[in-house]
């Protein structure tokens, strides 16, 4: 993997505005993707679109993602949902070891159905899941009537408790907006995402002709921007809404914050300040450091 010209870290930028809609849809509250590439000390953005479902989403990018590891080029790979979950979690799956991200992981891939047509069964999972770790519809909440059942309700009706399953990650306290990942339905929510998309990152990550080249951040970097000639894809959680981006002519606010935060990204990298976002973030404990690297991840920029 060759290095970015002028000491760059990143020669591409690949960022991900995921959907769980239970049908194809394109425009507003949809999948949106970015690619923004640097060539000769400068950007340009080398793809912008807008597949109707995770299907053709996730073909897109894997055919992107190859063809830049094919020209020996650097990525940052985001998608904008939860890589993890509130510590205690796995725990509660009976999931063990230092990096129980990697089972819970492997969980969803193996639980979570999902077809060319966006009809998921992650409510169906959801409550499995619930049933397993409570015997109530706890930590899951949020599907619609229909989907409602002893282990799966509208409205979340159990609450979380001291020394219980926390609602947010430490991730999510540190700024305002993010909704916790137990949410899976209304304005905002992001546990659906969650839920089909992990198993696609999943898929990115451990594909037969990437694998080698892929890390996740930072469960398997720790709280660093490992060096160039080790890691040719770097995949890092994100969250669009860190920064404000204006709309311009673009035709929603999904397409301008991909767009936005490539180049946010791209900006960071150049100025040198791009390893300081994957550092330790300030403040936290040795405890909450290793929560953060074995099971809730954390999203990038935010310190």
């Amino acid at each position: 993997m060759r290095s970015a010209p002028g000491g760059f870290q990143f020669y591409a930028y690949v960022i991900v505005d995921w959907s769980a809609n239970n049908s194809p849809k394109t425009g507003k509250d949809s999948i949106w993707y970015c690619v923004l590439e640097r060539a000769d000390g400068k950007t340009r953005i080398a793809a912008l679109h807008n597949p109707p479902t995770r299907h053709l989403a996730y073909r897109q990018v894997r055919y992107v993602l190859k063809g830049l590891a094919g020209r020996g080029l650097r990525t940052l790979v985001g998608f904008d949902f939860p890589y993890g979950y509130p510590h205690g979690f796995a725990d509660a799956l009976k999931i063990r070891g230092a990096k129980t991200w990697t089972g819970v992981w492997d969980l969803l891939s193996a639980q979570v159905a999902d077809d060319e047509r966006n009809r998921s069964n992650r409510f169906e999972v959801a409550a499995a899941l619930n049933s397993a770790i409570s015997g109530t519809a706890f930590p899951f909440w949020g599907c619609p009537s229909n989907q409602q059942g002893q282990f799966l309700t509208s409205k979340r009706v159990v609450p979380h408790v001291p020394r219980g399953i926390p609602e947010y990650r430490v991730t999510d306290r540190r700024i305002r907006g993010p909704q916790p990942a137990w949410k899976l339905c209304y304005p905002g929510s992001v546990g659906s995402q969650a839920l089909v998309g992990i198993p696609y990152v999943h898929r990115l990550r451990y594909d037969a002709e990437l694998a080698g080249i892929s890390r996740v951040w930072p469960f398997e970097t720790g709280f660093r921007l490992p060096p160039r000639m080790d890691c040719g894809i770097i995949h890092a959680e994100i969250y669009p809404s860190i920064r404000t981006f204006d709309h311009g002519m673009d035709s929603c606010k999904d397409q301008a914050q991909v767009r936005g935060l490539a180049r946010y990204f791209a900006e960071e990298d150049e100025t040198g300040r791009i390893e300081e976002l994957f550092g330790v973030p300030t403040g936290l404990s040795a405890e909450q450091v290793a929560n953060a690297l074995g099971e809730e991840g954390w999203t990038l920029g935010v310190r």
